[in-house]
C-alpha cells in the first residue's frame, strides 16, 4: 500500500472509530457536567494550568524530532527515555516542594493536593511518548486509533461511575490517571519493547537541532493556550472560570477527535515526503480540506444550537455559559486547522519558523485578553477568536515562503459557503418557527442544518463533495 493510501486509511479508520469513542465520551461528559458545579471546574482549570505546562516541559519537544529521525536504535531510545525520566521526576519533585506555595499564591485551598495527584501524569509521560513514537514510525495508525478509542470508552465509564458516587472533580482526575496508565500498558504490550535506563546521553546529541525548535514552539504554544485560565482567574469571578472550563470541555471534545488523529498521521506522513515539496503540499491541502469539511459545519452548528442544548442537556445551572459555548465552538474551527500546515512546516525542516509564528500568536492572544479583560468574558473571547483567525491567515501566508501552498484557501471555498448557507437556514428556523419546545427546536435545527449543508454542497460544487467522499472511501 502506498504512503498516501496508508495515511488515508489511518485517517479514515481513526476518525470512524474516533467518532464512536468520542460520542460515548461526550455523552459521559454531559452526564458528569450535570452532576458537577462551576466551582469544581474552576479547580480543575487551575490544576491543569500548572500540571499541563509541566507535562509539556517533560516531553522536551522530542516527539516530533524522534519521528523525523531516520535511524533510531535501541540505545538511542533508552538514552532518550532516561533523559525524559530525569526531567519528569525533577519536575514532579518541584511540584511536590512548591505545592503549598502554589496553593497560597492561587488562593485556592486544596488545589495543591489536586496538582500533586494530577501531576502523576508527568511520571507516566516518558513511557507513553517513546511507545507512541515507535507506533507512529511504523505508521501503525489503525492500531493506535483502536487503542485510543478503547481507552476513551474506559475513561468515560470510570468518570461517569465515580461522579455518580460523589467523587466530584476527583472523578475526572482519577479516570484520567487510570486511562493513561492503561494506555501505557497497552502500548508496551503491542510494541513489545522494554525500556531501560541509560546514562549515555551523548546518543541524544544528534536530534537536539530539531528538538530546539520544536521545544521552544511547544513552550510558546503551551503558554498561549493557558493564557485563558490566567486572565480569567485575574479579571473575573471564580464562577466564570468554572463556566469557561466546562464550556471548553464541551467544545473541545469533537476537535480533540480530529486533532489527535490528524496530528498523529500527518506528522509521520509529512516527514516521509518532506523532500518532495509538491507532494508535501498536496498532502497538506488534502488534510486541510478533509478537516475543514468536517469542522466548519460541526462547530458552527454547535454554536448556533447552544441555546437549546445547554439548558436541555446540561441543566439550568449552566445557562450562564451559553454565550461562552457559542464563541468557543467558533474558535474550534481555527483550532482544528492550525496544526496541519504547521506540522508540514516542521516536517520540511523549517521548525525555526514555527517558533516565530508561535511568538506572533502569543502576542496577538495576550493583547486580545488584555483588551477584552476590560469587558465581559464574551467580548474577551470574541476578540481572542478574531485575533486567532487573523493569525491563521498570516501563518498560512508566511508558510507559503517555505511550502508550495498556492491556492491554499480555495480548499475552504465549498465547505465555507455551504456552512454559511447552513447557518442562515438554522437562524431562520429559530426566528420563523418560534417553537416553545427546546427539544423540538433542537431537532429541527439539526435536521435543517445537515440537509442544508449537503444540498448546498451538491448544488454549489459537487466536485468538492465527491472529493471528500473519495478521500473517505479510498
Amino acid at each position: 500500500m502506498s504512503l498516501g493510501n496508508t495515511a488515508k486509511k489511518g485517517l479514515k479508520v481513526g476518525l470512524s472509530l474516533g467518532v464512536f469513542g468520542q460520542l460515548l465520551s461526550w455523552i459521559s461528559t454531559l452526564f458528569v457536567v450535570r452532576i458537577l458545579y462551576p466551582e469544581d471546574f474552576a479547580f480543575l482549570a487551575i490544576s491543569e494550568m500548572v500540571v499541563g505546562f509541566a507535562l509539556m516541559l517533560s516531553k522536551l519537544g522530542f516527539f516530533g524530532a524522534l519521528i523525523r529521525k531516520k535511524e533510531l536504535s535501541d540505545g538511542d531510545l533508552n538514552a532518550i527515555f532516561s533523559l525524559l525520566m530525569l526531567i519528569s521526576c525533577s519536575l514532579y519533585l518541584l511540584l511536590f516542594i512548591f505545592s503549598d506555595t502554589l496553593e497560597a499564591l492561587l488562593d485556592k485551598p486544596g488545589v495543591g493536593e489536586l496538582i500533586l495527584v494530577n501531576g502523576i501524569l508527568i511520571l507516566i509521560s516518558p513511557f507513553q511518548l517513546i511507545y507512541l513514537v515507535l507506533l507512529n514510525r511504523e505508521m501503525n495508525f489503525t492500531l493506535i486509533a483502536k487503542i485510543q478509542v478503547f481507552i476513551t470508552i474506559i475513561q468515560s465509564l470510570v468518570n461517569l461511575v465515580l461522579a455518580y458516587y460523589g467523587f466530584g472533580y476527583w472523578s475526572i482526575i482519577y479516570s484520567l490517571l487510570f486511562s493513561q496508565i492503561l494506555t501505557l500498558l497497552l502500548f508496551r504490550q503491542v510494541c513489545r519493547k522494554y525500556l531501560r535506563l541509560s546514562l549515555d546521553f551523548k546518543k541524544t546529541k544528534d536530534i537536539w537541532e530539531d528538538v530546539n525548535s520544536s521545544f521552544f514552539t511547544a513552550v510558546i504554544w503551551d503558554v498561549n493556550s493557558r493564557l485563558d485560565v490566567f486572565f480569567i482567574q485575574s479579571f473575573y469571578a471564580s464562577s466564570i472560570l468554572g463556566f469557561y472550563r466546562m464550556s471548553k470541555t464541551i467544545s473541545e471534545k469533537p476537535v480533540s477527535l480530529v486533532s489527535k488523529v490528524v496530528q498523529s498521521i500527518t506528522l509521520a506522513t509529512f516527514s516521509k515526503v518532506a523532500s518532495d515539496k509538491l507532494l508535501l503540499a498536496k498532502y497538506i491541502k488534502d488534510s486541510v480540506f478533509f478537516a475543514v469539511f468536517i469542522s466548519a459545519p460541526l462547530f458552527v452548528g454547535l454554536s448556533m444550537t447552544a441555546e437549546n442544548f445547554v439548558p436541555l442537556i446540561l441543566g439550568a445551572k449552566w445557562i450562564p455559559a451559553i454565550d461562552i459555548v457559542k464563541v468557543l465552538c467558533l474558535m474550534q474551527v481555527v483550532n482544528s486547522l492550525k496544526e496541519i500546515s504547521g506540522i508540514g512546516l516542521f516536517a520540511a525542516g523549517n521548525g525555526k519558523r514555527k517558533v516565530v509564528q508561535a511568538a506572533l500568536a502569543l502576542g496577538i492572544t495576550a493583547t486580545a485578553w488584555l483588551i477584552g479583560g476590560q469587558f465581559s468574558i464574551t467580548i474577551a473571547l470574541l476578540l481572542v477568536f478574531i485575533g486567532e483567525s487573523i493569525w491563521y491567515v498570516l501563518h498560512v501566508q508566511d508558510s507559503k515562503r517555505y511550502l508550495e501552498l498556492g491556492g491554499f484557501f480555495r480548499e475552504f471555498k465549498a465547505p465555507a459557503v455551504s456552512t454559511g448557507v447552513m447557518a442562515i437556514a438554522i437562524f431562520s428556523v429559530d426566528k420563523l418557527l418560534g417553537l416553545e419546545s427546546n427539544i423540538i427546536e433542537l431537532i429541527c435545527k439539526i435536521i435543517t442544518g445537515v440537509l442544508t449543508y449537503f444540498v448546498t454542497l451538491k448544488l454549489f460544487e459537487n466536485s468538492a463533495f465527491m472529493k471528500f467522499k473519495k478521500q473517505l472511501l479510498k
